[in-house]
């Protein structure tokens, strides 16, 4: 299935998305540290929009097509994740949650799907859920915090904390946290593609009651227990702490050392 194509250069900072307006398929380019192609799948047979990162083969980049293989993924990723009870709860109140570009990321989605291929309870080992949204015109710790208390409040029924953070602002407080500086991103998704491994660099959000699926590094390790180090932005120490946690809850996931990946 061909998808159709065009070049979909963000007018200005807070307009990135803008391009995706009623959901339509495109390649789109954002800049960090260099131009990253993403293609938007319309994947209707999966009730979900799905962006997925070029995929390499041998002979370099593939040509830019949805794959059946891609769309089976999405559809396999979305009946997982739509069968955890943490998640249906956080998508049946999405609209009360009303925060800029948020997308539910990183360690619940990827955590479910690991405990699916595991064969445990899809809750198993989550601790949390991260919700992170992007107000650039708000970068206050104060304003976070009240978004905080008011998503926790709105989820107190679930046995998981809730992890609400603004990603306008991580570069306010990261170099305290981590030992060295970042660039401000532009998006959540510019932030999304910096999280620590392939597999946990993925969103999902609902957007008129329908769900997109970001998954900038594919959904291949996911899908296959993988966790491979995505070097964009962390440090060895920094995955070789995740590596620890989730090995002690998840001993069969499979793990690419960081000195087998280039940097």
């Amino acid at each position: 299935m061909h998808v159709g194509l065009r070049d979909c250069r963000p007018t200005s900072e807070n307009d990135l998305f803008g391009v995706m307006a009623g959901l339509v398929p495109a390649i789109y380019v954002f800049v960090t540290e260099g131009p990253i192609r993403k293609t938007w799948i319309p994947a209707t047979s999966a009730g979900m929009t799905a962006c997925l990162g070029p995929q390499q083969t041998a002979q370099g980049p593939m040509a830019e097509t949805v794959s059946a293989t891609q769309e089976m993924q999405v559809a396999q990723v979305r009946a997982i994740l739509l069968r955890s009870p943490i998640l249906t709860t956080v998508f049946d109140r999405w609209a009360k949650i009303d925060l800029p570009d948020c997308w539910v990321a990183a360690g619940v989605l990827a955590q479910t799907v690991w405990n699916d291929a595991f064969e445990l309870p899809l809750g198993y080992g989550i601790s949390d859920v991260d919700l992170v949204y992007f107000d650039a015109d708000d970068l206050s710790e104060d304003a976070e915090a009240q978004h905080s208390r008011r998503i926790r409040e709105l989820f107190s029924d679930l046995p998981v904390w809730i992890d609400v953070k603004n990603e306008a602002r991580a570069h306010l407080w990261y170099q305290a946290k981590f030992g060295f500086a970042i660039r401000p991103y532009i998006s959540t998704e510019d932030a999304i593609t910096t999280f620590p491994t392939t597999a946990t660099a993925i969103g999902l959000q609902q957007e008129k009651n329908q769900l997109r699926l970001f998954a900038p590094y594919g959904l291949t390790d996911l899908l296959g227990s993988i966790v491979r180090a995505n070097k964009k932005q962390i440090t060895r120490p920094i995955y070789e702490a995740k590596l620890a946690r989730w090995l002690a809850l998840w001993p069969r996931l499979q793990v690419v050392p960081w000195d087998s990946e280039p940097q």
